[in-house]
């Protein structure tokens, strides 16, 4: 059941799905090199160097960093999209966007701000710290 092979630290690009699933919560940042679902819930940042998925369960209260996304549920905090964004019907956001390019599905809604086209090619990579405001 255990393998006792020493691996590598280094993190390697997947193609497989990590998945949180509805009723599960988690409290801490999460970190992936390959694509990721969220259907549960997330206190804390989500970054990953590939592809993103907040399912209609969803909800993150924190920031969310990846390359593409596409949002279903609830995001309380910053998003960082280096590509594409898609808010899909569903999509509650009260965020500070930044994304290459976003589309909207009509029902979705979103308050904050949003910053499109070049401001995604400065998008910091410190997302360790999530920003409240008063």
């Amino acid at each position: 059941m255990f393998n006792n092979k020493k691996t590598d630290s280094k993190m390697e690009t997947t193609n497989e799905i990590n998945h949180i699933a509805a009723g599960t919560k988690i409290v801490g940042d999460i970190i992936s090199k390959g694509n990721f679902r969220l259907d549960g819930e997330l206190e804390g940042n989500l970054v990953s160097e590939s592809r993103v998925v907040l399912g209609q369960t969803s909800i993150l209260e924190g920031s969310l960093k990846s390359q593409n996304a596409e949002v279903s549920g609830k995001v309380n905090g910053i998003v960082n999209i280096t590509d594409e964004l898609v808010l899909r019907s569903t999509a509650v956001l009260k965020a500070d966007i930044t994304t290459g390019s976003l589309n909207i599905e009509s029902g979705a809604m979103l308050n904050g701000t949003t910053k499109m086209g070049a401001a995604a090619k400065n998008i910091p990579n410190d997302t360790s710290k999530k920003e409240k405001k008063a």
